[in-house]
Parts: structure tokens; C-alpha cells; sequence
């Protein structure tokens, strides 16, 4: 087993610890590289360390575009950002650290860390082109809410071979978790589809039949995790390209005005956000077309697909493949996963409270016209 492992980060901006500038970055992955490349599983290597000085990237555009190469085919990526977005060629305006970050979500959120490091680098530019890419970065950055995560060492061991050593134990920290990641990830895969009894019960079902089972599991979970949300569970009984299985959910969202003045979602003040199982396939293409707006945050991932739109903060989970009563509940975990992974549960719940809001002065604005 190989784990391939790419770690981002400048090249020449040297360290600057106790007044004193030190080695470079590339100096700094090369350390890691052989290091990391030591580890060994039962006996065997497992870790490869990819960096650009492994395959000799340089300010061509062709290296931009190897840069982004790499990480599509790396298990996990490792960003170190100093506040350099890093080069690009002359039509691009995102420096190649931000493009390999933004690939790398791209590809898997779980499968991306970012550490934190600039307060050991003296970084300054006049060049005002790459003033604007390390702004675009660094709003990016904040808009990920990524900046949680710096590399901290006491005062009184601050040097450079400490700073290489604290920096090596981090990683190996962050390799290691991503492995376990990793592993309850196929653990729930291994359950997904569940006993072939079940999954042939579920399968003979009727669509009505079908769509009360993933219902009912859904809710209890949904409701014990959102307690203070107004949530509306449903499902699409088949596939999303089935008429007859897509009209179970309609455009649910367009009621959700009504949704909140129910007498029994009173004492919520957030919501709603949309939870729905899909027995078969959803993709990105099929949810636009039902919701009638191309212009939504999509994110695919291993539960399914989560969708924002940004304006008036719809909020839908769509959970595919909900074949069997296991493969409901492992989907819904895994987007729990991926919630807290990314930390966007609790931009969820301010994207919910957000909708509250908006719907709360639409139906006032219903009743200036009454």
C-alpha cells in the first residue's frame, strides 16, 4: 500500500525565527520528505512525500498545470501557508499555493489540511499583481474559516531545528488521522449495502412503501442532531430521473414560507433545511433542474450531494443510494462526517437561522397587502 502525500507551500521564503532569517521552505519539504519517507507499515513503506522539487516544477505554465495534476492523483494534501499565494502565469490570478488548495478541495474536502505558519516567516512583496493574489488568498482562506489551525511552539524552544521537528510531528499527526478518516470511512462502505435479504425487501418494495421506511429512519436521526431547526425529511422513492419517484418531493422549498408559520414550528427560529434520502442516483444536473436555478453551491461527496443557494439560503441534503436501512443510516453519518470534517455544520445552522429570517419577512411582507 502506497499513501501519496503532497505537501503545498512556497519554495525560497526562508524562515525568520528570532530575528534571524534560515532555511527555505524547500529546504523545509525536503526535510519532511525523507523523514515521512522513513515510515514504515508492518515492514513496508507506505508513505511517498510529493513535492514540486520531485518533479521539477519551475514558473512555466506547464508546471502550474503538473502542479494541479499532483494533487488529483494524491491520497491527501498538506497546504503550509506563510501568507504567499506563490506565482502564476500572466493570465491566472490565483497564485499556484492558493489553485493547489483550491484543487485539492476541489477533489475531497476530508482529504486536505492546512497548516498555519506564517508567524515564522517574514513575508513582504512591493509587487502590487502578487499583492492581490496573496489577498485573494488570504480571503479565501478566511472564507473557509481554514485559519484555525497554526503551528504553535513555546517561546523558549523556538529555533530552526525545532521549528523542522514540531513541523514533522504535525504532519505525522495529520497523515495519521487522515488514515483513520480514512478507515471508518471504508468501515461504513462495508455496511452500506447491508444484508442481501434487506436489500432485496427493499427493493420489491413500492415507491410509497419505500419512501416511508427511508422517512421514518432519517427523521429520528435528523431530529435528535437538529433539535432547535425546523427540518423537513422526505425522499425520492427511485432514481431522480423517475417522474413518478421525483414528484414524492416536488419543490418542497417553495413552501417553506408556510412551513415555519405551522403552529408546531413556532418555538424554531431557524430553518428550514431540506433532508433527502434517493434510493438510486442524484446528480448536480438533476438537482438544478428541480430546484429551477443553475446558479447553487453544489458539493458532492461521499453521502451525496449538499446544496446552498446563496440569495435566499435554501439549504438541501440530498443522500443517494438509500438502498437498505443500512445504507440510509451510513449516508447520513457520512454527511455528518463531512459537516464537522470541513466545519461547515455550523455554517449550516447560520445558513438556517439566515432562511428563518428571510421567510419571517416575506410573510410580513404578505400581510402589508392583506
Amino acid at each position: 500500500m502506497i499513501y501519496k502525500v503532497f505537501i503545498s507551500s512556497r519554495n525560497n521564503d526562508q524562515l525568520f525565527i528570532n530575528n534571524t532569517l534560515g532555511i527555505s521552505l524547500t529546504d523545509i519539504r525536503l526535510f519532511l520528505k525523507n523523514e515521512l519517507e522513513k515510515e514504515q507499515l508492518f515492514g513496508k513503506d507506505f508513505l511517498e512525500i510529493v513535492i514540486n522539487e520531485t518533479f521539477n516544477s519551475d514558473t512555466s505554465n506547464d508546471s502550474y498545470n503538473e502542479c494541479l495534476k499532483q494533487i488529483e492523483s494524491s491520497n491527501y494534501t498538506i497546504a503550509l501557508f506563510n501568507g504567499n499565494s506563490g506565482w502564476a502565469p500572466p493570465s491566472i490570478d490565483k497564485g499556484i499555493c492558493h489553485a493547489e488548495l483550491a484543487k485539492a478541495l476541489e477533489t475531497s474536502q476530508k482529504q486536505v489540511a492546512i497548516l498555519n505558519v506564517s508567524d515564522y516567516f517574514q513575508y513582504k512583496t512591493e509587487d502590487s499583481i502578487q499583492k492581490q493574489r496573496d489577498d485573494l488568498f488570504k480571503t479565501y482562506l478566511d472564507t473557509l474559516n481554514k485559519f484555525n489551525n497554526p503551528l504553535k511552539i513555546p517561546k523558549d524552544e523556538l529555533n530552526e531545528s525545532n521549528f523542522k521537528l514540531y513541523l514533522l510531528q504535525r504532519i505525522k499527526d495529520l497523515i495519521l488521522k487522515s488514515i483513520e478518516n480514512r478507515i471508518n470511512i471504508a468501515s461504513h462502505y462495508f455496511k452500506l449495502n447491508g444484508s442481501s435479504q434487506k436489500q432485496l425487501e427493499w427493493k420489491g418494495m413500492r415507491f410509497e412503501a419505500r419512501n416511508n421506511e427511508i422517512v421514518s429512519l432519517l427523521t429520528k436521526m435528523v431530529k435528535q442532531d437538529y433539535p432547535d431547526i425546523i427540518t423537513l425529511i422526505s425522499s425520492i422513492p427511485h432514481n431522480m430521473s423517475t417522474h413518478e419517484a421525483k414528484s414524492y418531493i416536488g419543490r418542497s422549498f417553495l413552501d417553506d414560507q408556510d412551513i415555519i408559520e405551522n403552529k408546531k414550528n413556532k418555538k424554531f427560529k431557524k430553518g428550514p433545511i431540506h433532508f433527502i434520502g434517493v434510493y438510486g442516483n442524484a446528480t448536480e444536473t438533476q438537482i438544478a433542474d428541480l430546484i429551477g436555478n443553475p446558479d447553487i453551491n453544489t458539493v458532492k461527496e461521499d453521502f451525496g450531494i449538499y446544496v446552498w443557494e446563496q440569495t435566499l439560503n435554501v439549504q438541501m441534503i440530498f443522500l443517494s443510494k438509500c438502498i437498505t436501512p443500512e445504507a440510509t443510516t451510513t449516508n447520513y453519518n457520512l454527511f455528518q462526517i463531512w459537516a464537522k470534517a470541513t466545519e461547515q455544520i455550523e455554517l449550516i445552522k447560520k445558513r438556517a437561522e439566515a432562511r428563518y429570517l428571510i421567510l419571517s419577512v416575506f410573510n410580513k411582507a404578505k400581510t402589508i397587502l392583506i
